[in-house]
């Protein structure tokens, strides 16, 4: 729930941060607990039940998945749910640290129905899993971290936003640092203590406007 959060405050990791802090953790040790992050049984969950079971989030819920395979010794994934199925679009993007490949970005779109007759809708999932190819033996402990949302329905696009002459915008890093800077590299230092959840990654603050007198 957004209440554990003071305002302003989001959980909108990296997909750096997704894979090499949270999902590393959650495969390092399964009893690993994120505030931010519910472990759900996505094949279970239709995508439209999702937003009411995360620990928190608006726009966008993340999850822990133990992957469901489809054949026992396969390494082909089961991802029907009752409503639907999500498919796979696009390839996979390589996540980098440090020009290192750390883990894969999937995306899939839901479907409503079942394949190959489905019905497209507008709910998508990024499924972040590590670089390391996964064995028979570790197909039933393959954990993954999913982020989820749905897509609008509009296509118009938004005007660009021009800050006026008598105000900066500032944008603020991830908890990891508690500076904040804008660009033309200034900067202003956060107290430690505005940054909640022990210094997590992920998480960030709205973007601040500061409105000069005139």
């Amino acid at each position: 729930m957004e209440e554990y959060l003071p305002p302003g405050f989001r959980f909108h990791p990296t997909d750096e941060e997704l894979v090499t802090y949270y999902l590393n953790n959650k495969i390092a040790d399964c009893g690993f607990t994120c505030r931010a992050i519910t472990a759900v049984d996505l094949n279970k969950c239709e995508p439209w039940d999702l937003p009411v079971l995360a620990s928190m989030g608006e726009r966008e819920w993340y999850f822990f998945n133990l992957k469901d395979r489809k054949y026992p010794t396969g390494l082909r994934t089961n991802r029907a749910t009752q409503a639907g199925y999500w498919k796979t679009t696009g390839k996979d993007k390589e996540i980098y640290k440090d020009g290192v490949i750390v883990g894969l970005k999937k995306t899939l779109v839901f479907y409503r129905g079942r394949a190959p007759k489905g019905e497209k809708s507008n709910w998508v999932m990024h499924e972040y899993r590590p670089e390391a190819k996964p064995t028979f033996k570790s197909n039933k402990d393959e954990w993954v971290v999913c982020r989820v949302f749905k897509k609008s329905s509009s296509t118009a696009k938004k005007p660009p936003h021009t800050p006026s002459s008598s105000s900066q915008q500032y944008t603020a890093l991830d908890d990891s640092s508690n500076i904040v800077t804008h660009d033309l590299g200034e900067t202003i230092e956060i107290p430690n203590h505005s940054v909640p959840n022990g210094g997590q990654p992920g998480l960030t603050t709205a973007v601040l406007t500061i409105n000069y007198p005139t």
